[in-house]
């Protein structure tokens, strides 16, 4: 048998020689198809990676912080020492809007400061209020006390945080400790 000489070549059945290039140009195509949406699948990925990020940071610079700064002043009536203290929050960065101020202190703290309030801090701007301290010795001689403070707040987008301050008084020396804020809720 001739390996050559199978028969007569049918176009019909097998088609000419542009049906077969019409058929591997479609496929090449495909296939550059395949590799250009999955080249473009991981841009994409990678675009929205660095948008996060992008918000993130962005986010970051327009959150409010806030800083406490304590005034205090002492007054001893007979055997009573009474510690009067100006704590003064302010608003560093941004501006934050619908302030909550709540707190938890040990039982020496009484101060003057309605929780129900809501407030409004502009950048740069604080508010104050006053705390009495009435201290008790520890068993090691010396006063102390702590307050911390919690503040839910939002910022100029609506976005809800809450931050933590902790104040504390040790025998005459006062110091705050300052949490980040953390985000509440995105609107």
């Amino acid at each position: 048998m001739d390996i050559n000489n199978f028969g007569q070549f049918n176009a019909e059945v097998w088609g000419n020689v542009s049906d077969w290039a019409m058929i591997a140009v479609t496929l090449l195509t495909a296939v550059f198809l395949w590799f250009t949406l999955r080249s473009q699948t991981k841009v994409q990925d990678l675009q929205a990676k660095l948008t996060a990020i992008e918000q993130f940071k962005h986010r970051r610079l327009l959150f409010p912080r806030f800083t406490l700064e304590g005034e205090t002043n002492q007054s001893e009536i007979g055997e009573e020492i009474r510690i009067i203290v100006k704590f003064k929050f302010v608003a560093n960065d941004n501006a934050a809007f619908g302030i909550n101020l709540s707190f938890d202190h040990d039982k020496h703290w009484e101060l003057t400061w309605d929780p129900s309030q809501t407030l409004d801090f502009d950048k740069g701007k604080g508010r104050s209020f006053y705390g009495t301290f009435l201290p008790t010795k520890t068993e090691f001689g010396f006063y102390m006390g702590f307050i911390t403070f919690n503040l839910k707040f939002a910022d100029e987008y609506n976005t809800q945080y809450n931050q933590s301050i902790v104040y504390h008084y040790v025998d005459g020396q006062h110091n705050s400790s300052y949490k980040f804020p953390k985000v509440i809720s995105n609107n």
